[in-house]
């Protein structure tokens, strides 16, 4: 699920359990952030795409970031234990940003009942 930051929902892409959260990333991202520009003034928007997008670590693949960083998107999903860059201190990541992403586990919480 892709949520806004007010936690409403933007696209929901329901698979089998055992598929993998990051194989479905650049379908559900590229859904939620296509660019619909009107032909009414009001209608047209200058940026269509979010500066962030805060994931959890279901999504710290590198073919994720990469596609991100492609859409001019800039990915704050933490590094796993196991991945280089979570022990490089030039990595950077924005703890506050990521907070952001409680809207959607809230969305799904709210959605359930």
């Amino acid at each position: 699920m892709v949520t806004d930051g007010a936690g409403t929902p933007l696209t929901i892409e329901v698979t089998a359990g055992q598929v993998h959260e990051s194989t479905r990333a650049e379908s559900i991202i590229g859904q939620a952030v296509a660019c619909r520009i009107g032909t009414r003034r009001k209608e047209r928007k200058k940026r269509c795409k979010p500066r962030k997008l805060a994931g959890d670590k279901g999504y710290s693949a590198q073919r994720v970031r990469d596609w991100l960083r492609e859409q001019r998107i800039e990915s704050v999903i933490p590094h796993k234990d196991n991945e280089k860059a979570r022990h490089d201190p030039s990595v950077v990541f924005d703890k506050k940003a990521y907070r952001g992403r409680a809207v959607v586990e809230q969305c799904v919480g709210w959605l359930k009942e």
